[in-house]
């Protein structure tokens, strides 16, 4: 869910302004990341904004073809493993350069 709502955003050029926090950035991660839960949690924690910078963060740092094989990835298995083979980095490396790209470390 959050990779369709990130690029939404990203392709409508609604800019989010990077006003979450690192809290919200730890639930998005552990909570979002790599399987979908309630959009009224997703909602509450920023994850809108998340979204759109770590869509941003991935054709910023990697490109758009990587964007859109992350798009083609099934939620239902194995989603983590096939970002990170995606994006060649750790969910954690990733969610560190996210971190920085956000200023929020």
């Amino acid at each position: 869910m959050w990779i369709n709502e990130g690029i939404a955003l990203f392709l409508a050029n609604q800019n989010k302004k990077k006003d979450f926090t690192k809290n919200d950035l730890d639930f998005f991660f552990n909570n979002f990341f790599d399987k979908n839960i309630k959009l009224r949690l997703f909602a509450k924690n920023n994850g809108y904004k998340v979204s759109y910078w770590a869509v941003k963060t991935i054709v910023k740092m990697f490109n758009r073809k990587k964007l859109l094989k992350i798009i083609r990835i099934d939620y239902r298995k194995n989603c983590k493993q096939k970002i990170e083979k995606v994006l060649k980095i750790s969910r954690e490396k990733f969610q560190e350069i996210l971190n920085k790209n956000t200023s929020l470390s």
